[in-house]
């Protein structure tokens, strides 16, 4: 049986009976401590660590892989997580998908024939070759931050020209919460990773294997130590916000700053997309659907005209506006000395 999309639904492929998934609720969600990572690994990188046992969901054969999910290469059924190998994280969380593939399809070819720079005969193509649904991996790091703090507080004494600023020295600690913003953690396609594609935790569910039968899902290739020093460099701004909050007064003066990081977890969800492929003058194109917002995007060939028109229109705008705020700004001291 395989999930199918825009439902929490399994359906078999034979008989087409469904069963309904039980998803736990969301306070359920379990996450990795990141120091208990550190510790299993001793060392070895992403790429290092050992597969996943899959097992067929129709012929029964096993197989070890770094995909989390995939399709059997005897009878072609779905392959299920059985067992990771050590040191392998598993998924936390899913993000279903409510994009079907009839509306992946007509979602693909609307964004490829609504392409402006694209050749004109990108009309003639109607179909995408290949349709393929697929769930990447993201890390969502959290961690509480510590910081102790000295410095000075400024506050102005007086009043007009016989106001000063004095400072009282000040020490203290703030605590805060962080959650980091997910950061992608395997290299599939530039498609999958932009601003636009990010994925909204808000929908995220526990982790179910019965989610994943018949998707395409990556294992993780990207270390989670780069999601965690990312959520470190994130928090800096807020984390000195904090201390000059904690502080007080007119002014701050920060002389030192520690942060120390504690109960810092990971969880590692898995966000859906399409993946389809469609050929142009006998070459092949990519272009991926969000399996939860239905946006696309992709590679198309542009016709070159169109780009150096677009090209001298912009540089055209951009003089135009140059032209009218020296005007704004010029005009009016020439026109006073010469009347």
């Amino acid at each position: 049986m395989t999930h199918e999309p825009a439902t929490d639904l399994l359906r078999c492929g034979s008989c087409s009976t469904t069963l309904v998934v039980p998803v736990p609720p969301a306070t359920d969600m379990a996450f990795h401590a990141y120091d208990d990572w550190v510790t299993t690994t001793a060392g070895r990188t992403a790429d290092q660590l050992g597969g996943v046992t899959l097992r067929c969901s129709g012929c029964g054969a096993t197989t070890a892989t770094t995909a989390v999910a995939t399709s059997c290469s005897f009878c072609g059924a779905a392959l299920v997580p059985l067992a990771a190998g050590e040191a392998v994280l598993t998924p936390t969380g899913v993000i279903p998908f409510k994009v079907t593939q009839d509306d992946a399809r007509t979602a693909f070819l609307a964004w490829l024939h609504g392409r402006k720079l694209g050749v004109d005969s990108l009309r003639e193509v109607t179909a995408a070759e290949s349709v393929r649904s697929v769930l990447a991996p993201w890390w969502s790091p959290t961690a509480r931050a510590t910081t102790t703090y000295r410095g000075a507080r400024g506050d102005v004494r007086g009043s007009g020209e016989r106001s000063e600023l004095v400072w009282y020295e000040a020490a203290g600690t703030t605590v805060r919460d962080v959650v980091g913003d997910p950061l992608v953690a395997s290299n599939l396609t530039d498609e999958l990773w932009d601003d636009e594609s990010l994925p909204k935790l808000k929908h995220v569910v526990p982790y179910v294997p019965a989610l994943v039968a018949g998707h395409a899902a990556a294992r993780f290739d990207i270390e989670p130590s780069a999601a965690v020093d990312e959520m470190k460099d994130e928090a800096e701004d807020t984390i000195e916000r904090d201390v000059r909050r904690s502080i007080g007064g007119d002014d701050q003066r920060i002389d030192h700053l520690l942060t120390a990081w504690s109960d810092v977890r990971l969880g590692l969800f898995l966000a859906p997309y399409w993946r389809l492929t469609y050929v142009h003058e006998g070459t092949t194109y990519e272009a991926v659907v969000n399996g939860r917002t239905g946006d696309v995007d992709g590679d198309f060939p542009m016709d070159r005209a169109k780009v150096r028109r677009s090209q001298v229109g912009c540089a055209l705008g951009c003089l135009g506006i140059v032209a009218a705020v020296v005007a704004v700004l010029v005009l009016p001291s020439l026109l006073g000395k010469l009347f």
